[in-house]
């Protein structure tokens, strides 16, 4: 009878470990999706608090300061926790003042149906509310390069279609002041230890948008979406 009680609750603790681990990723996900949300909920609620913002939108833009994100995440990109977010190291050159002036901005992919509120930070508790941009890398329409992580299986997946951008595919950085339009260059896949895409570009470079999410199932390598800023935008 011992034997059999035993059993039993072996039985049962299995069973609850498998149904745990079952609704484990759908409890991520659903996280991502309601901190999406919640972003949206603060974004059109500074959007409709700012008349003047709203309507200069797709103007040129304010020589006001932006809009701080209201998660601040780390202060290095160094180290990111996640094991479908990059692993690379501060990128050097680029805006030094991107950790305090990262305005409110919104990632766009018309192609991919994607709108996502892009906070600020790599590490990981920044990306699980959405896409994180890189401390120190370029803001939106400024030059050098705006480095954007984002995950591609958990936390929302906003990122799990990115490989499907082709050349000439639109990406979109709107700011409470001013909507950035990108055009993609290409699309390559490089190991997280490489850092050449993070690398300060030449003086006569366009701006540039990098979008980086995992290789699927699970890889050590990264999925790099390189674009640069439309010819119409300076």
């Amino acid at each position: 009878m011992k034997i059999k009680r035993f059993l039993r609750a072996l039985l049962s603790v299995v069973a609850t470990g498998g149904i745990v681990l079952a609704l484990w990723p759908l409890g991520q996900n659903a996280y991502g999706i309601w901190s999406q949300h919640a972003l949206k909920a603060s974004w059109q609620k500074d959007a409709t608090s700012s008349p003047d913002s709203a309507k200069k939108s797709d103007s040129k833009p304010s020589s006001k300061k932006p809009l701080v994100s209201t998660h601040t995440g780390s202060a290095s990109a160094q180290t990111v926790a996640s094991s479908d977010a990059p692993t690379v190291q501060q990128p050097t050159g680029q805006n030094a003042s991107a950790v305090e002036e990262w305005p409110a901005t919104r990632l766009i992919i018309p192609t991919l149906n994607l709108d996502v509120v892009v906070v600020q930070g790599w590490d990981d508790p920044s990306l699980r509310e959405g896409p994180g941009h890189c401390p120190g890398s370029a803001l939106p329409g400024e030059p050098g390069n705006c480095l954007i992580a984002g995950h591609r299986n958990v936390y929302g997946s906003w990122f799990y279609r990115l490989d499907e951008l082709s050349p000439g595919a639109e990406v979109k950085l709107r700011t409470h002041h001013h909507t950035y339009t990108y055009n993609t260059l290409y699309t390559t896949t490089v190991s997280d230890m490489d850092t050449t895409l993070m690398q300060p570009l030449a003086p006569s470079t366009r701006p540039r948008l990098t979008l980086l999410t995992c290789t699927l199932p699970h890889s050590s390598n990264r999925i790099a979406v390189i674009a640069e800023l439309a010819s119409d935008q300076s």
